[in-house]
């Protein structure tokens, strides 16, 4: 990726609506079938502009994937109350964040272009995790039955938030939030 050079207001916008354009598209059609004249006439960025802040296709991707794995990892920084109310305000912001930005998202979750944002997204979480039940409830963050079974319980709210996504975002957040912090707080009474 070209370096960064301090970011206006213009810039920012510019490189908005390239990484719209581009997951819009990416809900059309596969990413090496997309060309840099479609997606710059698409948003009305001349092409030039687009080699300012990209070398092509693949690096606006990377840097899609990285912003978002950026942003989450903000999101899951924040030290919430631990139980249902830190875990529901969690929820809240993740897909408050998620609908905010449904086609990067879309195209994210439904990993057509590859599955390293996911996986990386299953790592930042699985450590979110082990650091929580550590400090909630002074489990062994090494322990491999530990990460046997929060890997199977990130697996189940991937796939529920994955299914979400690719249903174009049908189901109604409030049971999705509902579900999912259900679901932590049977997992920590296996721990108590």
């Amino acid at each position: 990726m070209k370096t960064e050079k301090k970011e206006d207001r213009r810039i920012r916008k510019t490189k908005q609506a390239l990484q719209k354009g581009l997951a819009e598209l990416l809900t059309e059609k596969q990413i090496q079938k997309i060309t840099i004249k479609e997606l710059t006439e698409r948003v009305d960025v001349h092409r030039g502009t687009f080699y300012v802040h990209y070398e092509d296709i693949y690096d606006l991707y990377h840097s899609i994937e990285t912003r978002v794995i950026s942003e989450i990892e903000d999101l899951l920084s924040k030290d919430y109350p631990f139980g249902y109310k830190g875990l529901t305000l969690f929820y809240e912001l993740l897909f408050s964040y998620l609908l905010e930005h449904k086609e990067i998202c879309r195209s994210l979750f439904e990993g057509h272009v590859n599955y390293t944002f996911i996986q990386t997204l299953k790592k930042l979480f699985l450590n979110a995790c082990l650091d929580d039940w550590h400090e909630e409830y002074g489990i062994d963050k090494q322990s491999e039955e530990i990460k046997n079974y929060a890997s199977f319980y990130l697996a189940g709210s991937f796939f529920i938030i994955s299914e979400w996504v690719e249903n174009n975002f049908n189901y109604p957040v409030e049971k999705l939030i509902l579900m999912l912090s259900e679901i932590d707080i049977s997992f920590g009474k296996m721990f108590k």
